[in-house]
């Protein structure tokens, strides 16, 4: 069945980047779309590339690959929204109805002028276009569909290419570009007789597609209510929809957005393990525990419900009975700027407990998935009949392992396959680090090559932290075992390992508690992320931006795609609950802060930017949570911390900040000292550099000026 939207014409068009290197070998025959029943010659549509690649350049968040200019892309109840810019800087918007497949679509020079749009013609002549941005419509309606994974598969390897996350060399990449255009050809001309799958599409006999009206424009008869990506020019977003998310109020907000009923009652509802097909154990239940309810937040009386909290919960609530409900947010801005009290409401709004992670620049990928702890409770018997004997010595020996109490986060042994519970030697304080002079971990993150070397004798230039890690706890497990089964006393003060022993009896040790300690078991201990993906939380992740290892986030890749799964330190596999929602805030322009994976950035469904607030509202949240009432002097203070910020903007002055938690901190001073430069030394100056001169600078540009008068 033929379609204007595969004429011949569209195939002879030059391919786009990065598919161009393949002008001269464009068809394939040993690769097919599932939907296809038999094997042909397969040509890739340049067309259908260039909407897929607008759609992923959508999707990407990351500067230099998102252009908002470039494509827009929005919902409206069952039709589909997008407004495309050309190179000769028209706009060409589109409404694709999802129901039967039909079309409007028009053609505007200028954005601001709405008056006099252009046909949108598929034909031959002078200025027809391509098809282009109707197809960004049909595949984007496409992707949406859970019966087909085939065209996500597509999208994601290319997208991972064009960011250099995962290159493909150029045969899996033509392989990927061909089976990404058979995927839409098959799936839009077969409609009919794919059922569900299938991409409806109608188009005019003629090679005009149906107007998309002047008058249509101005009363705004298509207005998207949900925007995917990008800045709308033509279409004006739901302007009732705006206003409504700015009246709510604090104390009606807590679950004004709820999208379960299960955070309503407590009844138990079908389990996941039944959903997913038995793949896992944890329980899609209601909330039955007090402490479940007391996790979902309550909003203080001083709170203002910024839009951006609305807008998520508006989200996370309209978009949960689509195929891809939207599940993945990030909040940027200013330290201060209110980015985890944001999170906090809307797991309020949507009513859903709320947990939290924050990371730091040595944050691995088993702090965030779960780490093994001693299973102190679980021995019997005492250590030399002092119980504090033994669970200092115990403490000792985790720390001997990590390097110090300050460690990676976890300790990994290999599970056995029928208990969650792994058993390990553990060894006697210090005696992993100084006898056996093994490496710490320190020593690990500074130079894994050398403490690998240490370790094993092997000079492997290539080795990972994680795995010099975990042969330093098989190597330090391996001599303890030793240590510990010698029974130890006879050479205890002359460290020599060949000789077997090492002297317990300073701890007060005996031969029999030795031997338990031997066998200590380990218990495997959730991790908040873990938790909320189990049993459907909100999950806030702080500043991973601080991260030294960018891929530590990528770990997590398959359970920030929704209702997906991951593989634990256990060997257990959990499925992501449909209902948990991770909210990831980070300062993006603080030093420490480094580029997140581009890949992760894909993934979030909004990112939204939280700017500095206004006088106005730094005046009206301070005062709510201080009490400090006298108008007059909280606006002269809130215009002293605005001005610092211009001045260090300006000034280059970027070693401290001045925001919202020290306006906070110079109120309370003052209301303490009752003199506002002597407060201001100690809180907003103090704060603003570690520089002497800097703060001079500060004091004598921002502050004296205007607290003398």
């Amino acid at each position: 069945m033929s379609n204007k939207l595969f004429s011949a014409r569209t195939y002879n068009l030059p391919l786009p980047a990065p598919f161009d290197e393949f002008e001269g070998t464009r068809s394939r025959s040993d690769i097919k779309s599932r939907y296809r029943p038999n094997q042909t010659n397969i040509t890739m549509h340049p067309p259908t590339l260039r909407a897929a690649l607008a759609i992923i350049y959508a999707q990407d968040a990351t500067s230099g690959m998102r252009n908002l200019e470039n494509v827009a892309i929005g919902e409206q109840g069952d039709f589909v929204l997008v407004e495309r810019k050309c190179n000769d800087g028209s706009i060409e918007a589109v409404v694709y109805d999802t129901t039967n497949g039909s079309f409007r679509a028009a053609v505007f020079s200028d954005p601001n002028d709405t008056s006099n749009p252009s046909v949108y013609s598929l034909g031959t002549a002078r200025g027809a276009k391509d098809g282009t941005s109707l197809l960004v419509a049909a595949i984007y309606h496409g992707l949406g569909n859970a019966s087909d994974e085939e065209l996500g598969i597509c999208i994601r390897a290319i997208l991972d290419h064009v960011v250099g996350t995962t290159p493909l060399d150029d045969d899996s990449l033509s392989q990927y570009g061909v089976l990404l255009c058979d995927n839409i050809y098959t799936r839009i001309v077969s409609a009919d007789s794919l059922g569900e799958v299938g991409i409806k599409t109608s188009l005019p006999s003629t090679s005009n597609v149906q107007p998309l009206t002047r008058l249509a424009i101005e009363q705004a008869t298509y207005a998207p209510e949900v925007v995917f990506s990008g800045e709308f020019k033509v279409f004006k977003v739901d302007v009732a929809k705006h206003s409504e998310c700015e009246v709510v109020s604090n104390g009606d907000l807590r679950g004004r957005f709820a999208f379960s009923e299960r955070f309503q009652t407590t009844q138990t509802t079908q389990g996941v393990s039944e959903i997913q097909g038995g793949q896992t154990t944890q329980g899609n239940r209601g909330i039955r525990e007090d402490s479940e309810q007391d996790l979902i937040p309550h909003v203080p009386e001083w709170y203002v419900v910024p839009k951006e909290v609305i807008r998520i919960a508006q989200h996370a609530q309209m978009t949960t009975g689509s195929n891809q409900p939207m599940r993945n947010f990030m909040l940027r801005g200013v330290a201060g700027g209110g980015k985890t009290e944001g999170a906090k409401a809307i797991a309020a709004a949507v009513a859903l407990p709320y947990l939290s992670i924050t990371c730091s620049a040595n944050t691995e990928i088993f702090d965030l998935l779960g780490q093994m702890l001693p299973d102190v409770e679980g021995m019997s018997g005492d250590v030399g009949g002092n119980e504090g004997a033994k669970n200092n010595f115990i403490n000792d020996e985790v720390n001997s392992f990590s390097g110090s109490a300050d460690g990676a986060g976890g300790i990994y042994f290999n599970n056995s396959n029928d208990s969650k519970e792994v058993v390990a030697n553990v060894g006697v304080s210090g005696f992993c680090s100084s006898r056996a002079k093994l490496p710490t971990l320190e020593d690990i993150q500074m130079d894994t090559a050398t403490a690998y070397f240490m370790l094993t004798g092997i000079y492997d230039e290539n080795i990972g932290a994680d795995e010099v890690y975990n042969k330093l706890l098989e190597v330090a497990r391996g001599l303890v075992i030793a240590e510990l089964r010698s029974g130890g006393g006879s050479n205890g003060g002359d460290g020599d390992v060949s000789g077997g022993r090492a002297d317990h009896t300073h701890l007060g040790i005996s031969d029999n508690a030795r031997t338990e300690l031997a066998s200590q078991k380990f218990r495997y201990v959730e991790t908040p992320l873990v938790k909320a993906m189990k049993y459907g939380y909100l999950i806030e992740i702080q500043e991973p931006s601080v991260i030294a290892n960018p891929g530590v986030l990528v770990g997590l890749n398959s359970l920030l795609d929704n209702c997906k799964q991951i593989t634990l330190p256990t060997g257990e596999t959990i499925w992501r609950h449909p209902d948990t929602i991770v909210v990831v805030t980070t300062n993006s322009d603080y030093s420490g802060c480094r580029d997140m994976n581009q890949s992760v950035i894909s993934r979030m469904n909004l990112i939204m930017d939280i700017g500095e607030p206004s006088q106005e509202d730094l005046v009206s949240r301070v005062s709510a949570i201080t009490g400090f009432n006298d108008e007059e002097v909280l606006t002269l203070m809130a215009s002293v911390v605005k001005d610092i910020q211009t001045h260090c903007r300006e000034t280059m002055i970027t070693d401290g900040c001045c925001g919202v938690r020290e306006l906070i901190a110079w109120v309370q001073s003052y209301m303490v000292t009752g003199n506002l430069a002597e407060s201001a030394e100690y809180t907003i100056l103090s704060s603003v550099s570690a520089c002497p001169e800097s703060r001079e600078s500060v004091r004598n540009t921002c502050i004296m000026p205007k607290i003398a008068t």
